[in-house]
């Protein structure tokens, strides 16, 4: 019997079949770890791509105010697993901010499904969270993720909250976060119906002492690299209100470029700049309800409509305290209000 029903169809004529898996490449498959948690831990040093905290085949498992720190590989990474729980943890901090691995924040890997990323904070890493080959419903919530980097092209603004970095994570909901932007990288593959709700997108790195590098590549608040396909983004809002729009525009123009600089960035190749934007992302991605500070308008395609307040929440959220929820109002007198991972991170970083 299926616990959860299958997130996208499956064709008959591919004669799709069920099998029980592993990730293990060699040796006997590991039964799942069900009903494990790891709570209240300081974990430092994770070296030689170990990283510092692995779920490997587990289920209805968890980890909670876990603080992970200076790590080469997977900060958290949760691996062939289902219906597993992170929540409340700091993680900042890789030995390794450059691109191959050593510096991912939170990995949604291995046909990972059903799990939950909720009120964490991940900081000074270089991808602040990746899915490699997800499975589909994974919820990503109320997360504050800064500060993904380079080390030898500080300017160049890395990929922040996503979908991606391997084919072919699906049906994944981003809601109520708060990150320098989303995107999708085109390096192993791509992402298709990917929901993005009422996150604050800020297109600007804040570069959180130690930290002191300036933006001056691939600015934007959204983008999508090429191959991308059926995106939602409803209800989000774009930049900040003490960033001039001086120098913004709401869409990206064809030649790529960082003058002006576009909120939306959809379509692009990093690596084929002279490359026109990919149809199959332009064609098939959904715009509605978003504010963005260039033009200061909520820009909607098929006329306003009700949003709700969350997509997989029936109430306000214990962890918000007093603080106003949605803290996300695209429609409001008040576009922002008080993310309490961003509390707990400034709190931290004052």
């Amino acid at each position: 019997m299926l616990t959860t029903p299958f997130h996208i169809d499956f064709q008959t004529a591919y004669t799709a079949q069920l099998s029980r898996f592993s990730n293990v490449t060699n040796g006997p498959v590991v039964p799942s770890v069900k009903f494990a948690g790891v709570e209240d831990l300081y974990v430092y040093g994770g070296s030689n791509g170990q990283g510092n905290i692995q779920m490997e085949n587990a289920a209805y498992s968890w980890v909670k105010n876990v603080e992970s720190d200076f790590q080469d590989g997977e900060s958290v990474g949760i691996n062939a697993s289902f219906r597993c729980i992170v929540r409340d943890s700091y993680i900042h901090s890789t030995q390794t901010p450059t691109p191959g691995g050593g510096g991912y924040g939170f990995s949604f890997s291995w046909y990972s499904a059903d799990n939950l990323l909720e009120n964490n904070i991940s900081w000074n890493m270089n991808k602040v969270m990746v899915m490699r080959a997800s499975g589909g419903g994974n919820v990503i919530g109320y997360n504050y993720m800064e500060d993904g980097w380079i080390n030898y092209s500080t300017g160049w603004v890395e990929t922040g909250i996503n979908a991606s970095h391997m084919a072919c994570p699906h049906y994944e909901l981003f809601e109520g976060n708060q990150s320098f932007n989303f995107d999708g990288d085109n390096t192993w593959g791509n992402a298709v119906y990917i929901t993005v709700f009422r996150n604050h997108l800020t297109g600007k790195r804040r570069s959180v002492a130690p930290l002191a590098f300036t933006d001056t590549g691939n600015m934007r608040a959204i983008g999508l690299m090429e191959g991308h396909k059926w995106y939602s983004f409803v209800g989000n809002v774009l930049g900040n209100a003490s960033q001039s729009p001086t120098g913004f525009v709401l869409d990206a123009l064809f030649p790529w470029g960082d003058n002006p600089i576009g909120m939306w960035r959809l379509g692009y190749n990093p690596e084929n700049w002279a490359a026109p934007a990919d149809p199959n992302v332009t064609g098939t991605v959904i715009r509605e309800g978003n504010f963005d500070y260039a033009t200061k308008q909520v820009h909607w395609v098929n006329g306003p409509q009700q949003m709700p307040a969350s997509l997989y929440l029936t109430s306000k959220p214990a962890f918000f305290g007093n603080n106003p929820w949605p803290w996300v109002d695209p429609t409001g007198t008040v576009k922002v209000a008080t993310l309490p991972a961003r509390a707990r991170f400034d709190a931290m970083h004052p």
